[in-house]
């Protein structure tokens, strides 16, 4: 599988910035007897020598590591940096005597940029995906938390209700949290599935992950539903609302379990 070390992708983003301030160079010394096209690309090249700089510093604080899996972001880094816009024989920029003209010139240099933008966003959307991740794994944990502590009063009640010593406001806590925990449950189910989605453009590079994650959310759904019908006296209906919480509660800790996985 690709892969991407910290190290080596701020290597090529320094790499990236040499080539633009050679481009930039190249291109004032061949318009020179344009004023302001040779100004122009000679004020560019400054700015990618000023940013290369600033790379070469962020490179010397970043300690040495191993590889780390970027999974489709890394393609899509590698396809970039292996464009016609950045790597060419010698790993200089390529294509440069169809530079003819200031057109030409212009038309390449927003090639560039836009392979430079894009090499960046890349990488920031990469970080931004890492972040929501953990805070989508968080959020399920205490989410997982909240519904154990659900299911420890709903056994309460269940055996206050079997020795006839009710209290309806253990009652009315435990229904008026029900709703609550649905929607805090399928929030965390379909914020995964969003999260991978995007990262990946399939729903399917976790399967463990997302059929655990489907049988909860049905789980939950039809949790809430039977408990609905508890009040219309349906037959069984604790009986089966409790069996479902249960199974709720099983899910939640092997889904946790497959995602601490993913996580580390």
């Amino acid at each position: 599988m690709e892969t991407f070390s910290l190290r080596e992708a701020v290597e090529q983003a320094v790499q990236t910035e040499r080539l633009g301030h050679e481009f930039y160079l190249e291109m004032a010394k061949r318009f020179r007897d344009n004023a302001q096209m040779k100004e122009l690309c000679e004020t560019l090249a400054q700015k990618e020598l000023d940013h290369e700089k600033r790379f070469s510093e962020l490179l010397g604080d970043i300690r040495d590591e191993g590889e780390v899996d970027w999974d489709e972001v890394s393609k899509y880094l590698r396809a970039i940096v292996e464009s016609e816009f950045f790597l060419g024989k010698g790993k200089s920029l390529p294509s440069l005597e169809r530079v003819k003209t200031v057109a030409d010139a212009v038309k390449f240099a927003t090639g560039f940029e836009k392979e430079t933008l894009l090499y960046f966003y890349m990488i920031k959307v990469r970080q931004l995906i890492g972040y929501l991740r953990v805070l989508h794994g968080a959020f399920n944990l205490t989410v997982m938390i909240i519904f154990t502590y659900q299911g420890w009063t709903g056994i309460r009640v269940r055996r206050e209700r079997k020795i006839g010593a009710m209290t309806p406001p253990l009652i009315k806590k435990h229904r008026t949290a029900g709703p609550v925990l649905v929607l805090f449950g399928l929030f965390g189910f379909i914020s995964g599935i969003v999260i991978v989605l995007v990262h990946f453009g399939t729903l399917v590079k976790y399967p463990p992950h997302l059929a655990v994650g489907t049988a909860l959310a049905l789980c939950i759904i039809a949790t809430y539903i039977i408990s609905r019908r508890i009040r219309t006296r349906l037959p069984d209906g604790r009986t089966l609302h409790f069996a479902l919480g249960l199974g709720t509660l099983v899910l939640y800790a092997v889904q946790v379990f497959l995602g601490l996985g993913l996580l580390f």
